[in-house]
């Protein structure tokens, strides 16, 4: 330790913990505000040139029933089911739109219209003008939809009007083969996908049965803490405070900027941390050196080993993510939590989906650990042992995320077991490898479901 001009004292200490629960706090009561006032901004009366809201659950559900059905077989589910789960995936009017277009395709036009004159606009008088459009393409052909008016609908419904303007089309014609085609490959890709979680759920179930024996002989031991100053404490606060100024800056200097940089002016934030971390961390006097002991940032057992057992780690934690999830789906997710990755798959710019990928298989996975499981959990075990650091932290580490009320469980969850891992290795190394996993397999995961 050198000099110190921060002393570090028990004001301190209060002070750097405010300044924690301050921001934690803040970030949580916005996270929670802008998205509700932004939906409701968007509901009721859709325009011509923006698509009404509907679910992610809905345009997956839709997609296997039409590639399961395309492939002519039912995996024991029968059609019904299919519509059933498209139906229920659906929100209000707009789900029941295009659960209809879905069944146009799944049994035949008349069954489609029969759905759509059930359907209740609720004064949304641009969706009762495209069920008109729909009533004529069921009625009279595809072909006899205006051009004008087939771009209208497209551009509101996307993958849902392209279903509804093939029904009429012969199985041979290129677009109806592509999208169906497409359907098809989604409907095997999951299926195969489930299989191979649940293989590693239960091959994790092992692992972590074996830990949890090693641990109770004594054969798997934590690596030793020292205790850490409360300056990490704060600068998880700083850094926190620091990314939502950062995130401001970069949307409003966005329309300025050439469109292609937009997606990465986030990356400039790494240097700004790393060397105001350090910068932060020696007012406090503690050493560069000493401050990446303390995070976790040192070599260990070897990087190959360190990688190997984060992700055995991740491994033996992947049953107790299983469970969580089963908690997130008893509370529900109707609730749309928008993570802004999602948001770059979906905007098609192959650019937005580079930065979003390596977003959140590099800077998410190095960025989250050094802070939450550096320097929050690192303090916490100080003060408080291992058992609520890792408690702690991993609520913590779930209530910031963007992605709602259900997604709390599995996140929190995911948090504890990136901790453990620091907590037994000692390095970052495993659980910076674990994260990347993770977020990789979930990005491949989401690719896939959205085509």
């Amino acid at each position: 330790m050198m000099d110190s001009p921060i002393r570090n004292d028990g004001v301190h200490r209060v002070l750097a913990w405010l300044l924690v629960l301050v921001v934690v706090t803040a970030i949580v009561v916005l996270g929670r505000l802008v998205p509700k006032d932004a939906a409701d901004a968007g509901e009721g009366t859709g325009t011509a040139s923006s698509a009404p809201a509907a679910t992610d659950q809905q345009l997956n559900a839709a997609r296997i029933a039409v590639g399961v059905a395309y492939l002519g077989q039912q995996y024991a589910v029968g059609s019904e089911e299919l519509l059933s789960g498209v139906t229920e995936a659906g929100a209000g009017p707009v789900g029941a739109v295009r659960s209809a277009i879905v069944t146009g395709q799944l049994r035949d036009a008349a069954a489609a219209t029969e759905q759509l004159s059930g359907i209740s606009f609720d004064g949304d008088t641009e969706l009762a003008i495209d069920v008109a459009v729909l009533y004529q393409n069921y009625l009279e052909g595809s072909d006899a939809v205006a051009v004008d008016q087939r771009a209208r609908l497209l551009a509101r419904h996307g993958w849902f009007a392209r279903l509804a303007f093939i029904h009429d089309l012969p199985s041979e014609h290129p677009a109806r083969e592509e999208l169906l085609s497409a359907a098809a490959f989604t409907a095997v890709a999951v299926n195969l996908g489930m299989l191979a979680i649940i293989g590693a759920v239960l091959l994790g179930l092992v692992v972590l049965v074996f830990g949890v024996v090693a641990m109770a002989k004594g054969r798997l031991r934590l690596a030793p803490q020292e205790t850490l100053s409360p300056a990490y404490a704060s600068l998880f606060g700083l850094y926190l405070l620091g990314w939502i100024v950062w995130s401001l800056l970069v949307s409003a200097v966005a329309p300025v900027v050439p469109e292609a940089l937009t997606p990465w002016l986030l990356w400039v934030f790494l240097p700004v941390l790393g060397l105001g971390g350090l910068a932060w961390l020696q007012l406090w006097g503690i050493t560069p050196a000493t401050a990446c002991r303390q995070l976790g940032l040192v070599r260990g057992a070897g990087w190959w080993r360190e990688i190997g057992a984060g992700i055995l780690s991740y491994l033996a934690g992947l049953p107790l993510v299983a469970l969580a999830l089963l908690v997130g789906a008893l509370i529900g997710f109707d609730e749309e939590g928008a993570h802004p990755v999602m948001e770059e798959l979906l905007s098609g710019d192959r650019n937005k989906l580079i930065a979003g990928a390596l977003l959140a298989t590099v800077f998410a996975p190095v960025v989250e650990e050094v802070l939450f499981r550096g320097a929050l959990f690192g303090h916490l075990r100080g003060v408080l042992g291992v058992v609520l650091a890792v408690i702690i932290q991993g609520v913590v580490f779930a209530v910031i995320h963007p992605q709602g009320a259900a997604a709390i469980p599995v996140l929190a969850m995911l948090g504890m077991v990136f901790a453990f891992t620091r907590a037994w290795r000692g390095s970052l190394i495993g659980g910076i490898a674990a994260h990347a996993v993770h977020n990789g397999m979930t990005l491949c995961w989401a690719l896939l479901l959205l085509g």
